[in-house]
Parts: C-alpha cells; sequence; structure tokens
C-alpha cells in the first residue's frame, strides 16, 4: 500500500482508493460496532466505569418499555420512540445525558449542564445511580423526549 499525490491510496494489486472513501468507510465500520464491543473496550480501560455502565444499561432495560440501544458517538444510545438519553464511560466517571434534559424540572438537583438541550448526570460509582435516583430521572427524560418529539411531529 502507498499513498498517492493526489490523496489516494494504492493497494497491492493496483487498486486505488480515495482517502475519502477510506475514511468514510472507517467511520461505516465503527458506526457499526457493537454494545457489546464497546463494553469490551470499556472494561480493558477501567473495569469502575465498565460497572457504572453496565448498571446504568439494566436500569434502562429494566424501567423503560420498548427501549433498544446502539452505539452512538462513543457512547449507548438508548431509545424508546424517541432518543431519550446515551451512557458514557469518561475518563474518571460515568455519565449519563438526556438529550431534552433541559425540560426535565429538577426537583432533585443532580442534574449537570446549561446549554440549550442537554443535561447530564455524573456518575463516580454504581452506588450513585440509586444516590442520584436515575430511575426516576430515566422516566422524566423519556417524557421530556416525548414533548420535545410532540410538536416537531405535528409540524411536519
Amino acid at each position: 500500500m502507498s499513498l498517492g499525490p493526489s490523496r489516494h491510496i494504492t493497494y497491492a494489486g493496483g487498486i486505488r482508493r480515495s482517502l475519502l472513501c477510506t475514511t468514510t468507510l472507517a467511520r461505516m465500520q465503527m458506526a457499526t460496532k457493537s454494545v457489546q464491543t464497546l463494553l469490551e473496550d470499556i472494561r480493558l480501560l477501567d473495569e469502575q466505569n465498565y460497572k457504572i455502565v453496565e448498571a446504568v444499561r439494566a436500569l434502562v432495560q429494566k424501567t423503560v418499555t420498548n427501549e433498544s440501544e446502539e452505539i452512538k458517538h462513543g457512547g449507548i444510545l438508548f431509545t424508546s420512540g424517541v432518543q431519550f438519553g446515551r451512557v458514557f464511560a469518561c475518563k474518571a466517571h460515568g455519565s449519563v445525558e438526556f438529550g431534552s434534559g433541559a425540560k426535565i424540572t429538577d426537583e432533585l438537583c443532580h442534574l449537570e449542564g446549561s446549554g440549550k438541550g442537554r443535561r447530564h448526570i455524573k456518575l463516580l460509582s454504581v452506588a450513585d445511580i440509586k444516590t442520584k435516583n436515575l430511575t426516576r430521572y430515566l422516566a422524566l427524560a423519556v417524557q421530556a423526549a416525548n414533548e420535545v418529539q410532540a410538536p416537531a411531529a405535528r409540524a411536519a
């Protein structure tokens, strides 16, 4: 394989590919990375974060009806008719992000962030899932996502 001057890669046998195509292929492969593969990667990097992510997944699967998950932007995206949250393994903690979190009335004061839409909860341990009442926030996140989606669907 050699890199040609015109931003192409020439493989053995004379096959040429644009770098753009190669980059797109790499992105597609990353997009199809399985949840299980991501979890294995997280576990290799940090056992504590792995336990946090798995506990969040278990809670979502237990409490949210018609839940599905997929890999998006380096985390696990949760949907239930609408996208309502993601879980990420950060360097020193787990993070649960709610795409419509700004619409949630945060009476328990565990949401962080000040952007126009998103809010997140930082989890330093599996115990924080209970301490920060993540079950309640998941229900509120699904409700907020449905409220945001409903006007958009009516406008379309």
